[in-house]
């Protein structure tokens, strides 16, 4: 099931809580984002468990690749400075 999905953390987020945590109860990936929160559950079918962990892995390399590009990019006030 295709979907996008557009969030921001939010204050308390970004004040040093803790973003992600791994519910091993239920198998859930929880992203706290201040006020809003995204869970990422496997498939009900264990058969289908394979192909979600290779999307997982592939979202952990897509995040460690964009932080890599945050980390080494200037800051960007968002306004052009002219000379």
């Amino acid at each position: 099931m295709p979907f996008n999905l557009t969030f921001s953390l939010g204050p308390a987020a970004e004040a040093g809580t803790r973003a992600f945590c791994f519910v091993d109860e239920s198998a859930t990936l929880v992203v706290y984002a201040d006020p809003d929160c995204l869970t990422i559950e496997p498939p009900r079918d264990p058969a289908l468990w394979p192909d979600f962990a290779k999307f997982l892995c592939q979202l952990r390399n897509a995040a460690d690749e964009l932080a890599g590009w945050l980390e080494r990019e200037p800051a960007c006030s968002g306004v052009e400075q002219q000379e």
